[in-house]
């Protein structure tokens, strides 16, 4: 297998070029967060930030861990003193949607400053992502390759748009994508600060989005799957890697340490229960959104609603929202990848399909955002056009990005 190159370094005019992206995103991001008035979703999420960060534990259960939430809050509790409105009874009835009206829009709340500060933070992770995304391609494929990816990330029209926002979806997009670039390395190298970061880096995901729980399969199949990719899996039986299924586990148990460490190592029973768990609030979560997938609800697709929803939502979504540009590069990445190491494409088909099948098979069709976990996968898939094509098709290829 050809080796991974050394990391990037940002010089020359390549380096210029990749720091005009990230502040072409940055760009993007704040002049859209300063015009885009609050969604229905960003006031309870930051409320519940807020809480926890004033008072210590979870307050609300509202179906969704608790580190965006967190994360989003910090600008507001290190720079403001909100006061936090008194209602025992909403706090014990969980009427979170009342209670996050009542906690921002009320006299002496400067609106304008508590979202700006939120939402700051969600494009300081946009930032980060955009540069991993960079950073894996320029790796695999070298830095023409980086710049090709981070190009088709920092324009995405989806991506841009919720990295201005409080919500869940880029800050779990980019922690899946965080661990299983960790992951590979690990694989590739066996360095104990590989796996330590990548342990870490999962239990953050988990603390972001429930739908981060897709990453336990799939890192148990890319590790049972890295030795046959690298041609030494097969000597007459079947071989499991035992050194990275013990690296694996390390990566779980760091991981589930980092979580726990996210609620204060907070120990109680559930809700019906005597028997004391970790993290107790991230499992009522959990159960809450479990119980949230029974309850009836409308989905609408092409004129039409269901309450059920379509399995075809996202793939149509994906082509009605992705550029057709950005499109016609990752149909023809795909065509010339057949010469790249197994191992390589791995790390990046089998996370990006893996997110696509849970989409085909969720009853949750609400919105395209929750397909941002996959794009930056595609996306370093089409850096692999500046690395392969010869010299009169990068014309062509730059011309597909400028457009």
């Amino acid at each position: 297998m050809t080796p991974a190159r050394s990391s990037p370094v940002l010089t020359g005019w390549r380096g210029l070029v990749a720091v005009l992206l990230l502040w072409a995103f940055f760009a993007q991001t704040v002049t859209g967060l300063v015009a885009q008035s609050p969604t229905v979703d960003e006031q309870a999420h930051l409320m519940r930030g807020y809480l926890y960060l004033k008072l210590g534990a979870p307050v609300f259960k509202i179906g969704h861990p608790i580190l965006a939430d967190t994360l989003a809050a910090v600008p507001l509790w290190a720079l403001t003193n909100l006061d936090i409105p008194t209602d025992p009874a909403a706090f014990q009835s969980n009427d979170w949607g009342d209670y996050s009206d009542r906690f921002v829009w009320r006299p002496g709340v400067n609106v304008e400053l508590v979202f700006l500060l939120s939402r700051l933070t969600v494009v300081a992770i946009g930032m980060a992502f955009a540069a991993l995304v960079f950073r894996w391609a320029s790796r695999v494929w070298g830095m023409g390759a980086g710049l090709v990816a981070l190009a088709l990330f920092v324009f995405d029209p989806t991506i841009v748009a919720h990295s201005e926002l409080v919500t869940h979806d880029v800050p779990v997009g980019f922690f899946y994508f965080a661990a299983t670039y960790g992951l590979w390395r690990y694989l590739e190298t066996r360095r104990a600060r590989d796996l330590i970061l990548t342990g870490v880096v999962f239990g953050l995901a988990q603390g972001s989005k429930f739908s981060a729980l897709l990453l336990i399969p799939l890192m148990i199949i890319m590790v049972g799957l890295w030795p046959f990719l690298r041609g030494s899996g097969m000597t007459g039986r079947l071989r499991w890697p035992k050194d990275r299924a013990l690296g694996l586990l390390a990566i779980f148990a760091i991981g589930g340490l980092t979580l726990w460490a996210l609620y204060r190592f907070d120990v109680r029973p559930l809700p019906g229960s005597s028997l004391p768990v970790p993290a107790a609030s991230y499992f009522e979560d959990l159960l809450w959104e479990v119980r949230y997938f029974y309850h009836e609800r409308y989905f609408f697709l092409w004129g039409q609603y269901s309450t059920t929803g379509w399995w075809y939502y996202f793939p149509v979504a994906f082509v009605l929202k992705t550029p057709l540009p950005a499109m016609l590069l990752i149909g023809a990445a795909f065509m010339g990848l057949r010469k790249s190491p197994w191992p390589r494409l791995m790390a990046l088909l089998l996370p990006s399909s893996a997110y696509l099948f849970s989409t085909l098979v969720s009853p949750l069709d609400i919105g395209y955002r929750y397909f941002i976990p996959a794009l930056p996968y595609l996306y370093v898939l089409a850096g692999h056009l500046a690395a392969s094509a010869r010299r009169h098709w990068r014309w062509a290829l730059a011309g597909a990005l400028a457009w």
